[in-house]
Order: C-alpha cells, then sequence, then structure tokens
C-alpha cells in the first residue's frame, strides 16, 4: 500500500490471532483486505490483528520465513500455528527474531491494528 505521507510503498507482517490460540502470520500490502478475506473463509473467530509495517517487501518476506521457522513446532498447516497454552499468543508484542545475517535476535514489535 502506498503511503503519501512518507512517499513509499508499504507491506504489512500481520498476525491474526483467533481462538483457541491460533494464529496466522503473513505479508500482505493491503492488511485490511487480506484480513476479510480470511475472516470469510476462515471457520474460526479471529479475535485480534497485529502488524508491523515496512518499506522494503524483501524485508518482510526475510521477517516472515524467519517466524515461520522459529515456530515451526507449533505449525497446524501452511502459515496456520496452534501455540500451547504456556505461549499467550494474544498478548504477542515484542518478538525476537533470528535472521540468518545477524549474531543477535532483532526485535519486532507488533502493533494492534486499527
Amino acid at each position: 500500500m502506498f503511503d503519501k505521507n512518507l512517499g513509499i510503498d508499504i507491506y504489512y507482517l500481520y498476525c491474526l490471532i483467533a481462538e483457541n490460540n491460533i494464529a496466522k502470520f503473513g505479508i500482505s500490502e493491503n492488511y485490511k483486505t487480506r484480513v476479510q478475506t480470511i475472516k470469510t473463509a476462515c471457520p474460526l473467530n479471529i479475535t485480534s490483528v497485529k502488524i508491523v509495517k515496512f518499506s522494503l517487501l524483501e524485508e518482510a518476506r526475510s521477517f516472515e520465513k524467519s517466524i515461520h521457522n522459529q515456530f515451526a513446532a507449533f505449525r497446524l498447516n501452511g502459515e496456520w500455528f496452534k501455540f500451547p497454552d504456556w505461549i499467550n499468543i494474544k498478548n504477542i508484542t515484542d518478538l525476537p527474531v533470528s535472521l540468518p545475517d545477524y549474531l543477535e535476535p532483532i526485535t519486532i514489535t507488533f502493533l494492534e491494528a486499527k
């Protein structure tokens, strides 16, 4: 989505949080349209949407891939993850993500979507 104030395209890494501690991590240029599409097709109740903005698509993809790898043990199918009760995905804000080219994890902050 083009941000007129910044004069650049914005890409969103989103986290859809559904009932039963299930979440989906994905990327979209227009997260609002993407969320509506998913809500229409998803049998689960989406309870929260959180986003991180990126100005570079490759950077958003890198973080998404790292998150998918980091939570691989909890993967249900594709981009959907079922977290155990001891991980309260509803309260996700700061998430340390390990990227291949960095020695230390980088923390990204998810904001509540409006």
